[in-house]
């Protein structure tokens, strides 16, 4: 803690005397220390984002609801049918129709849909879960009813179980296992060096219950094949990036479901396109793609940066301090080159790949700590940029809704308002066909037949809100005291005996700060708290 402070406080003095780095190197050190929060403060900000969700998880539960006379955007069909009746009732979609032709349940929740505009839940199919448990709240705040998690970890499938009986207030989740990888990357994947390695690993993924094989940046060409053809055997889908030794044509031909980033496009080595014809080869291909636009804000410097991180809305939901350490590192930090580039390119094979039958699905890459990226309100902008570059509004919805539904094989239970389909719908106040942007006009949520209407949102962004302001507190936490550091392990376990999943990590981090201050007895407290204990 003590040399975190003082590293902080060196550049806090290069800042005052008005020096810059000369050197990338400075530039990178400078980054890495601007980049390191200052522990307590978050566990002392996440342990009250984890006491308010579990708290919203007890009060929300499903209700029989009748949503009548709205203009009904179904997804199953490219219009908006007019003054419809949808019933809720169980978490499912029992009914569809006009008001004349049924009678509600007397226990009906009643919402006039007068003027308003009722569509599937949106769903990010790119998210990684491993920061603050506020995504979720942010995210369903947005309209976002599902999530594909494409990093995943042991405590992810419990909180999964959870999220699908109703106690935990959370989008729907479909995860991958923990990326495949020549080399393990810290707590993220898992070493795939050899054909062997591949297959086994995705035996293992499949047996403990994830949904999806992730592939990422390094696999040899047999390794990845052998994986393909393991995950093809055990029908299990392959999803991630296109890894840099593999072909777009034979990551097609080997049936990998969704590629990330356009990854492959482009080769991430020189940062430069493919010579393959990569229109041709993905014109009707059985592949999906996820453009991930969102991730041009790690190429934004100066006053750019400064202005999104002082004025965009979704900034009131990022904790005041990672604020001030982002508007720091943004202003040392001249290397945003590479993410601009790979945006650019993105946009280019995006409209070339418009001009085919290429697929795409919607997703941000939000929620793995990346400065400047806030979950929920990412997705809004992934959809607008789509907007912006040649695709059709109902072409947009469609990559959140029914296109993110049909690339996880997942068309029975949600992606279209339709019977017998899981009760994830948003209620909009304007018509998101004429103009994407008109998603951003939400006047409730429903999740699994939980119902949040708008002031109710309003009310839990707020609660989040005042939680990340610290007003009135100095920009650099001091050492906790004893009793705030008993309050919060007091927190968290009695947290864990009402069934609250936290991330193993976070227990890590914790535990060692913890060892720092010479309370080994309570470390090991937390630590026995992972789902999965050493």
């Amino acid at each position: 803690m003590r040399k975190l402070i003082c590293c902080l406080s060196a550049i806090f003095l290069l800042a005052c005397r008005g020096e810059k780095p000369k050197t990338d190197n400075a530039i990178d050190a400078a980054q890495k220390i601007l980049q390191q929060n200052d522990r307590w403060r978050f566990y002392f900000e996440e342990n009250r984002i984890n006491r308010l969700l579990f708290a919203l998880s007890q009060q929300y539960t499903p209700k029989t609801v009748a949503f009548m006379n709205v203009n009904l955007i179904s997804m199953a069909v490219d219009s908006v049918a007019i003054n419809q009746t949808v019933i809720v009732e169980g978490g499912l979609i029992k009914f569809i129709g006009s008001l004349a032709s049924m009678k509600i349940p007397p226990p009906a929740v009643k919402i006039d849909g007068t003027g308003k505009y009722l569509i599937p839940g949106l769903v990010d199919m790119h998210v990684h879960t491993t920061t603050s448990k506020s995504q979720d709240l942010l995210n369903l705040a947005k309209g976002i009813t599902t999530v594909r998690d494409l990093c995943g970890f042991p405590w992810m499938l419990k909180s999964r179980a959870q999220i699908r009986a109703n106690k935990l207030l959370a989008p729907n989740l479909y995860l991958s296992g923990p990326l495949l990888n020549a080399f393990k990357m810290e707590i993220y994947g898992e070493s795939a060096r050899t054909p062997e390695d591949g297959r086994r690993l995705v035996r293992e993924h499949k047996q403990a219950g994830y949904d999806f094989i992730k592939v990422h940046n390094n696999l040899k060409f047999k390794v990845y094949q052998a994986l393909l053809e393991e995950a093809a055997k055990e029908n299990i889908p392959v999803v991630g990036h296109v890894p840099h030794d593999i072909k777009i044509a034979d990551a097609i031909a080997l049936g990998q479901r969704t590629f990330e980033h356009f990854k492959g496009y482009y080769l991430d080595k020189t940062l430069e396109m493919t010579d393959e014809d990569y229109a041709a080869l993905t014109d009707n291909a059985n592949v999906w793609n996820c453009p991930t636009f969102y991730t041009y804000r790690l190429g934004l410097r100066g006053k750019e940066a400064g202005d999104l991180i002082t004025q965009r809305e979704e900034m009131k939901y990022v904790s005041a301090y990672d604020k001030q350490q982002w508007l720091k590192t943004f202003e040392y930090s001249e290397n945003g080159n590479a993410a601009l580039k790979v945006y650019e390119m993105s946009k280019e094979i995006f409209k070339n790949l418009l001009r085919v039958k290429a697929r795409f699905v919607a997703g941000t890459d939000c929620g793995g700590g990346y400065a400047m990226m806030v979950p929920g309100f990412a997705l809004h902008e992934e959809l607008r940029i789509m907007e912006q570059n040649g695709m059709s509004p109902v072409e947009v919805l469609k990559t959140a809704t029914v296109n993110a539904a049909e690339a996880m094989n997942r068309r029975e239970e949600f992606g279209a308002i339709e019977i017998g389909k899981r009760a994830d719908v948003v209620l909009l106040g304007k018509n998101p066909l004429e103009l994407t942007a008109h998603l951003s006009q939400i006047r409730g949520v429903m999740v699994r037949g939980i119902w949040l209407p708008q002031n109710e949102i309003e009310a839990i962004l707020q609660q989040v809100e005042n939680i990340y302001k610290h007003e009135g507190d100095s920009l650099i936490v001091g050492a906790p005291s004893s009793e705030t550091i008993n309050d919060l392990i007091k927190s968290a376990l009695t947290l864990h005996e009402q069934g609250f999943i936290f991330m193993d990590h976070h227990l890590d981090e914790l535990a060692k700060l913890l060892n720092e201050y010479q309370r080994t007895a309570d470390a090991r407290k937390l630590q026995d708290l992972r789902t999965v204990n050493y």
